[in-house]
């Protein structure tokens, strides 16, 4: 996603509210049963795959606008996002493809590279590093847009004459969260249109984040994504790690940013990606993202996104706020790439019920199963506490607690809570 979506983005108004009156999808009840056939996901070079298996499976944990190289006499090196646990990258668009793979390859990243030429795509054919090609970014983000559909069709045309080069590799747009009128007609058809399905959601702002419910919200636009493709093709969403004075974002907090993640797996997301890492290319477009090398400021740099404004400066407190959400996130991506077996795996058809104190179901749960093991994934996608008691018909025995607030099956979940527990089915 290049920097320049964030000016267009500056015209859009992310709204809030109750989606009873227009969301078309899926029951968001605190029991998501999504992919209890399985679980469309792809290998690292972007192949479909449906059954899990552990030498071919493919769980990206990405982060956006990785630099590598030397920049104005500033030395940036992608091999930290291999520390921190990210097992994918899109590059900052300034750089080759040949720069940027050689970059991913060397840090074992696989690359999702942004609008590659047809030579290009048969030069890469099958090429290891490549996860996939991203064409097209947030195509539904005009409010009036009476010419959207010759882009539709100047996409799949695209999209053809790249696969007749490289035929397996996955191509897609990403699109934002516009699954509400006047935009839904046009966000169903771009969504639908990509071997995976990808979308950005960015709730938090300067205001209070009271919930990732409503009107454009995660759960619902994930759950809307994975619907419309008949859960048949992977999804991945990307997630909220920045600030910036566009729209009034501000930086998430570590609390919150695990509830992103973990409302997006348990509505469908079978790969996630963080907006993004910090460097001159974001202070350009006027966002403060996340790294351990963030500074107040990288010096001038080229006008990339032609806005006329000077790089972003930060204060120091910013630059702390910056790393110390880097070091929560490294320490979730390990976490996630723990659980990737268990999320690519079909959801349990075990009957459980989740009581809580609320009429509007806060709480959503996912229950994975491989054989008599049980994973199950508990969030609270409000910033208000919860109470919660899950229980189930059949004899489970609760084995461990391997994520989140520590807890049991009937604690309060804090608000933007989060667990995984894993349990065993007995056998009479």
């Amino acid at each position: 996603m290049g920097v320049l979506w964030i000016v267009a983005a500056a015209v859009v108004v992310l709204f809030a509210g109750n989606p009873a009156t227009w969301y078309e999808g899926p029951r968001l009840d605190a029991v998501q049963t999504v992919y209890q056939d399985g679980v469309p996901h792809t290998d690292r070079q972007g192949r479909d795959l449906t059954a899990y298996d552990p030498q071919r499976s493919f769980f990206p944990i990405g982060i956006y606008h990785g630099v590598d190289g030397e920049f104005r006499g500033r030395r940036f090196d992608l091999s930290v996002a291999r520390d921190a646990g990210f097992n994918a990258v899109h590059t900052w668009e300034g750089q080759p493809l040949e720069t940027a793979a050689t970059a991913a390859s060397r840090n074992g990243l696989q690359l999702v590279y942004h609008y590659p030429t047809e030579t290009e795509a048969a030069a890469w054919r099958e090429n290891p590093a490549v996860l996939a090609w991203y064409l097209d970014e947030d195509p539904t983000i005009r409010n009036w847009d009476p010419d959207w559909a010759k882009r539709l069709d100047a996409f799949q045309r695209r999209k053809a004459a790249l696969q007749a080069q490289d035929p397996d590799r996955a191509v897609f747009p990403i699109d934002g969260p516009f699954i509400d009128p006047p935009r839904r007609e046009r966000w169903l058809a771009w969504n639908d249109a990509g071997d995976i399905s990808a979308h950005w959601n960015y709730p938090v702002r300067n205001s209070t984040l009271a919930s990732l419910g409503g009107r454009r919200g995660i759960p619902e636009s994930v759950a809307t994504a994975v619907s419309l493709n008949g859960e048949r093709k992977p999804h991945w969403l990307v997630v909220q790690a920045f600030s910036s004075d566009r729209l009034g974002w501000r930086m998430p907090s570590a609390r919150e940013i695990r509830a992103m993640v973990y409302a997006g797996l348990i509505h469908g997301a079978t790969g996630i990606f963080y907006f993004s890492l910090d460097s001159f290319a974001t202070r350009d477009g006027q966002v403060l993202g996340v790294a351990p090398w963030t500074e107040e400021t990288y010096g001038p740099s080229p006008d990339y996104d032609g806005d006329g404004r000077y790089p972003l400066v930060v204060s120091q407190a910013e630059v702390a706020q910056s790393q110390a959400l880097w070091r929560d996130i490294s320490v979730l991506n390990h976490e996630i790439a723990g659980l990737a077996p268990a999320l690519l795996t079909p959801t349990s058809r075990l009957g459980y019920t989740v009581h809580t104190d609320r009429d509007d179901a806060p709480v959503r749960t996912l229950l994975k199963q491989s054989g008599q093991t049980l994973t199950l994934f508990v969030v609270n996608i409000d910033a208000a506490p919860v109470a919660a008691r899950i229980e189930f018909a059949d004899d489970v025995a609760l084995v461990e607690q391997l994520a989140g607030e520590r807890g049991t099956l009937d604690s309060p979940l804090a608000g933007f809570g989060t667990r995984v527990f894993r349990l065993t089915l007995r056998t009479p």
